[in-house]
C-alpha cells in the first residue's frame, strides 16, 4: 500500500533532463559503432542504447512537480548552432561512451542551459558537463584494441537542443522530448 507524503509526490513527478539529439545519419553512425563493439565480445551482458535514447545530456534536471517552468526558464537560452564530430570511445565506470570533439562549444552550451535553469531557481545535477554519448551500461571489457578503428569519422550540425521526459520501466528508459528549442 502508498503512503503519502514523498512516495506520493513522487508518483506524480516528471524526471526531466536537456540533451542534443541527433538526426538519423548520425544516429545510423553511432549504431555502426555500437555493432562494431558488440562484435569485439564484450563481457558483462552489456546493455546496450537503443536508437532513440542517443543523446548527449546538457543537464539533468530530475523530478519535478511540473515542466512548464523548465520551458520556460529555458525559452531564454541564445546560443548558435555549431557541428560536433565523433571522439575516442571513454569509460566511466561500466559505461562505454563516446566523446564529443567540438571545440568546447557543447561545454558552453550546457554551461548556457544551466545558467537559465540558476535564474529560475531550477535544481539541477551539478556535475561538470563532460560532453559524450552513451554507448552501453555495464559494458565490464576494457576498451578493444584498436578502438580508434572501430569509431569512424562523423559530424553533424547541432541546430537545437531538448527538454525531454525520461520514464523509468522495467525495459529501460523511454524518453520522449517535450519542447525542442532551436539555436540562433
Amino acid at each position: 500500500m502508498r503512503g503519502s507524503g514523498e512516495a506520493a509526490r513522487r508518483e506524480d513527478a516528471v524526471r526531466l533532463f536537456v540533451a542534443v539529439c541527433f538526426p538519423d545519419s548520425f544516429l545510423d553512425v553511432l549504431e555502426d559503432c555500437q555493432r562494431s563493439l558488440r562484435r569485439t565480445g564484450a563481457q558483462g551482458n552489456p546493455r546496450w542504447s537503443k536508437r532513440d535514447n542517443l543523446h548527449l545530456t546538457l543537464a539533468f534536471v530530475g523530478e519535478r512537480q511540473e515542466a512548464e517552468s523548465a520551458i520556460k526558464a529555458l525559452d531564454v537560452v541564445r546560443f548558435s548552432p555549431f557541428r560536433i564530430r565523433v571522439g575516442d570511445l571513454m569509460k566511466f565506470g561500466d559505461t562505454l561512451t563516446l566523446g564529443i570533439r567540438d571545440g568546447g562549444e557543447c561545454r558552453k552550451l550546457a554551461l548556457a542551459v544551466r545558467s537559465a535553469l540558476d535564474d529560475a531557481g531550477i535544481p539541477y545535477d551539478k556535475k561538470p558537463p563532460v560532453p559524450h554519448i552513451t554507448l552501453a551500461r555495464r559494458y565490464a571489457a576494457p576498451l578493444p584494441d584498436g578502438a580508434s578503428l572501430i569509431v569512424p569519422a562523423s559530424t553533424a550540425r547541432v541546430p537545437s537542443f531538448r527538454l525531454m521526459l525520461s520514464d523509468l520501466t522495467r525495459t529501460g528508459a523511454v524518453y520522449t522530448p517535450l519542447k525542442e528549442f532551436q539555436l540562433r
